[in-house]
């Protein structure tokens, strides 16, 4: 029962990955570095990409153990991050917008 709990507290860490790597301007869901600019729904963009690659890397797999973890990747990113990504999505659309909108202004003074 304890670790039901631990579980239930910990999944909100571990959700929205695509909004969170969008905002900071990552590509990746591990150790990339600042390689574009947010984009709006990006966090559903990576998502989707992320789970494309696992399924590719599912299809190329020969070792079972490998098929199996691409195979939980892409359900993870597919199933459970999309969707909260989304939202994530939603909630800071205004803000890369005002950013967006920013580095043009400051683009054009330039």
């Amino acid at each position: 029962m304890i670790r039901l709990w631990l579980l239930l507290l910990a999944a909100p860490l571990l959700v929205g990955c695509g909004t969170v790597r969008n905002v900071q301007g990552r590509s990746y869901p591990v150790l990339s570095a600042e390689d574009r600019e947010p984009h709006a729904f990006g966090g559903i963009a990576n998502d989707v990409r992320w789970a494309g690659e696992q399924v590719r890397r599912v299809n190329r797999s020969e070792d079972v153990s490998d098929a199996t973890s691409a195979s939980a990747l892409a359900g993870y990113f597919a199933l459970i991050d999309l969707p909260l990504s989304a939202v994530g999505d939603v909630v800071t659309l205004p803000r890369i917008v005002w950013v967006s909108r920013q580095q043009r202004v400051t683009v054009r003074d330039d």
